[in-house]
């Protein structure tokens, strides 16, 4: 199968054995298992899944459709959708999660803002203001005063 390489984000598990990529060109994303270079998964509907990003322990993956205006949330062991979250006009962007594994925190770019949303239930927990046009993030437990 012919994968675009017009790719802006992906993702390896810990143990080398998957990588997760978003092609924006072809709005897919695709698992392959890179001890055989086989197709694991791979699910159609994007048109821009921005970047990929599995937490800590690998239970989940995230990914934001910056065009799509969604957060698509699955079950990365089960190779399942769990959420798919659907904004109106934010675009999503950068994503980075809380030491705790199970919060994401999501640029909105086009809101001006960071959401906090619960992995396992899908929901936003809080926002947060940001300066114009947020896009890639990072998570720091380091409080400036």
């Amino acid at each position: 199968m012919k994968i675009s390489r017009a790719i802006y984000y992906n993702e390896i598990n810990e143990s080398g054995s998957e990588l997760w990529i978003g092609s924006n060109k072809d709005g897919l994303v695709t698992v392959f298992d890179l001890t055989t270079d086989n197709i694991i998964k791979q699910w159609r509907g994007f048109k821009f899944p921005y970047r990929i990003l599995l937490t800590k322990d690998e239970k989940y993956a995230v990914i934001p459709d910056y065009k799509n205006n969604t957060l698509t949330i699955s079950d990365a062991v089960n190779k399942t959708q769990l959420h798919q979250i659907t904004f109106s006009n934010i675009g999503p962007k950068g994503v980075a999660f809380h030491p705790n594994d199970r919060t994401v925190f999501l640029s909105a770019y086009s809101k001006n803002k960071i959401l906090a949303i619960d992995i396992p239930s899908g929901k936003t927990l809080f926002e947060l203001p940001t300066g114009k046009g947020p896009d890639g993030i990072g998570y720091s437990p380091i409080v400036l005063e």
